[in-house]
């Protein structure tokens, strides 16, 4: 079927009465239905023979979609109950789509009929390389967008047929190699799918079988070649939330890559969102790097400047609009004030986000670098009571608090390098929380043999937690 157009099967039935080897139709006596992949398309109200497949009419109707779907028929008489049948039918989505004539994907003009230059001689030599997405990846139904990456192989090729195919669907996409230098390799080619032929994609295939993703390059002589495939497949279940990241980019900053709401990517945290410095107008440019964010998404803590500065950032709220209430930020940044007397370089929230734990960097007078640092969940500041700092025997660095609130993992450092973030050798220590306080470990003054903790350098500790605890919920309006 092709992809913006409806079809229509009409079904029959039939059966024997009891007493006759006769079959006989018995369609207007029986009501049609599909009991389960709907979307896919229906019978009429009235349980009418006529099966019609689904197109959106508004903009907030879900997307047209392949699939299979169960069709069902029912039929009765006055003496026998109702007598149910069913089978299957196989709804499968077609488009060839080509780039705007006249855009960098379509220099020089595509031939009238792009297809038929990938049915010659296969000749290996012109194959294309498959970058990305990688061999068997799982992908969220609702992703809204995907890039196809590729290498253009022989340099006689001239045009490349990227195929995504399987049960439900056959998408052709014919191109020139294309990519936007700014942001990709000179001499690379990329593909990307808009959000509508992605949720028609993904809305076909969602929780079934692979997807077959195939680049085809041809040299316009009768010849072509396929470079190696890839086997893509969707997820069931949508992925409602977001993943945070550091990106090292000018300007350096915290992103937001928003899966719930569909708004892509955006600045979760930059420099210019912070006041400046006093005394340094330009201080609102400095980095915003290491962070940490809540299991539940609700808030993030971070530090600005170098790893020898660390002042903190504290957001206690993310559902507030970024830098359009005088009270988004919990702690500023600076250098002076709140910030600067509770410097963190490297945090790790508790399971219910009442308490923060972190890292001072080793030049903080207020912290010796054997501290573990226990914040408020909702000021953000460190606690003054007895339990706000913890010493240890060795030097610290990030700090993991587990998923069920009873440890902390921590590079242990070893040798004359005391830096928290970029030391020389460590290991992974443990303390565990008791009933009158947290459990230590032995100091160890030197790394550990062979069968105690692991070593290795700049080694990292991280608890393994389940994927949705680093997924947080859709971005504040």
């Amino acid at each position: 079927m092709q992809r913006g157009t409806s079809a229509t099967v009409a079904f029959r039935t039939f059966a024997k009465l009891k007493g006759s080897a006769t079959e006989i139709e018995i369609t207007n006596r029986s009501v049609f239905y599909v009991p389960d992949n709907y979307l896919v398309g229906s019978f009429p109200a009235d349980g009418s023979p006529t099966f019609t497949t689904r197109l959106p009419v508004a903009t907030t109707d879900p997307p047209q979609r392949g699939g299979l779907a169960t069709i069902q028929a029912q039929a009765a008489n006055t003496q026998d109950p109702i007598t149910t049948v069913t089978t299957t039918l196989t709804v499968k989505i077609v488009d060839v789509i080509q780039p705007t004539a006249g855009s960098a994907a379509a220099t020089p003009a595509l031939p009238a009929d792009p297809g038929s230059l990938f049915q010659g001689t296969s000749d290996p030599t012109l194959a294309p390389t498959l970058v990305y997405p990688n061999d068997g990846v799982l992908l969220p139904p609702n992703l809204g967008t995907l890039e196809v990456h590729f290498m253009p192989g022989a340099q006689a090729n001239e045009l490349y047929e990227i195929s995504l195919q399987s049960a439900f669907s056959d998408l052709r996409f014919y191109t020139r190699c294309y990519a936007d230098t700014t942001l990709f390799l000179s001499g690379s080619c990329v593909q990307q799918l808009d959000a509508s032929t992605v949720d028609i994609l993904a809305e076909s295939n969602r929780g079934g079988s692979a997807v077959t993703l195939s680049v085809l390059g041809a040299n316009g002589n009768g010849s072509f070649a396929q470079a190696a495939q890839a086997s893509i497949q969707f997820a069931s279940d949508r992925l409602d939330g977001a993943v945070y990241y550091w990106t090292a980019s000018n300007p350096p900053r915290v992103m937001r890559f928003d899966f719930g709401s569909q708004s892509g990517l955006a600045p979760a945290l930059q420099p210019s969102d912070l006041p400046s410095d006093s005394g340094a107008p330009g201080g609102g440019t400095r980095c915003v790097g290491c962070h940490s964010l809540s299991a539940g998404g609700g808030r993030m803590a971070a530090a600005t400047g170098n790893s020898s500065e660390s002042y903190l950032v504290y957001l206690n709220d993310l559902t507030l609009p970024r830098t359009a209430t005088s009270n988004w930020l919990t702690v500023d940044g600076r250098n002076s004030g709140p910030a600067s007397q509770n410097r963190v370089l490297l945090t790790s929230f508790n399971p219910d986000a009442s308490e923060f734990v972190a890292v001072a960097p080793v030049n903080d007078s207020t912290a010796p670098t054997n501290s573990l640092l226990f914040h408020d969940g909702v000021t953000g500041l460190r606690k003054t009571t007895s339990d706000g700092t913890l010493g240890l025997a060795f030097t610290p660095a990030y700090p993991a608090w587990s998923p069920d609130g009873g440890s902390i993992s921590l590079t242990h450092i070893y040798g004359s390098n005391k830096s928290t973030i970029e030391f020389q050798e460590g290991g992974i220590s443990v303390i565990t929380q008791g009933t009158t306080g947290w459990n230590l470990p032995p100091h160890r003054g030197s790394p550990p043999r062979r069968g105690q903790e692991p070593l290795q350098r700049n080694l990292r500790s991280r608890f393994f937690v389940p994927a949705l605890q680093r997924v947080y919920p859709p971005d504040r309006r």
